[in-house]
């Protein structure tokens, strides 16, 4: 316990559910843990526990943190790409600390729609009784053109991370070159995994 105690409650929390996310979600049979991932965080719990003050919600928080890292990545179908609403869990579960709280992403979306947002009719349902709409089978209802003619940016929403009474203009100007570096990490994530991303926009929170 010695070891674990050593270790600053605001890391260990963290760790613990890394560990043992790594150990019981992302298990790889070449790899024998032998159940040191529940171990590992047994041992995080208790070191925490007994430190005086006794921060609990520093271990809810992690928890949420993890939650929501992992809160798409489930359902997601086995050697498919990604969609918009994956994306944010995918990318937090390969890299937890994303955005180096300086941002957290909100959501991605598709904007700069031409000539408009793809519009979905009647004839777009399958003719053989299936159940998934097919786009390419008719035009699109508002404009009349193929779907194949409709384009549009795909685009992340990040959230300024802020404490009480900062403003979120004056913090990314004072620290543009960290989140510069936050970017460029997201672009080269999401060239690795072959997600689309064409830019990013910024929202107050």
């Amino acid at each position: 316990m010695g070891l674990f105690d050593a270790i600053p409650t605001s890391i260990l929390a963290w760790a613990a559910e890394v560990v043992y996310y790594y150990g019981h979600l992302a298990y790889d049979k070449q790899c024998q843990d032998g159940g040191l991932y529940w171990k590992f965080q047994d041992l995080s719990s208790m070191s925490m526990i007994a430190r005086k003050p006794y921060d609990g919600e520093l271990i809810h928080q992690a928890k949420i943190k993890m939650d929501k890292a992992l809160e798409a990545f489930h359902d997601h179908e086995e050697g498919t790409t990604y969609d918009n609403d994956e994306v944010p869990g995918y990318l937090l579960s390969i890299a937890p600390d994303l955005g180096n709280n300086l941002v957290e992403i909100h959501k991605v979306t598709t904007a700069n729609h031409k000539p408009d947002v793809f519009c979905i009719g009647p004839r777009h349902f399958p003719k053989d009784g299936g159940m998934y709409i097919k786009s390419e089978q008719a035009p699109c209802c508002s404009c009349g053109q193929d779907y194949s003619a409709h384009t549009y940016d795909v685009v992340m929403v990040l959230k300024p991370v802020l404490k009480e009474g900062q403003d979120a203009d004056t913090i990314l100007k004072s620290k543009q070159i960290a989140l510069r570096k936050v970017l460029k990490h997201i672009e080269e994530l999401c060239k690795a995994s072959k997600i689309r991303l064409d830019g990013f926009v910024f929202v107050k929170p």
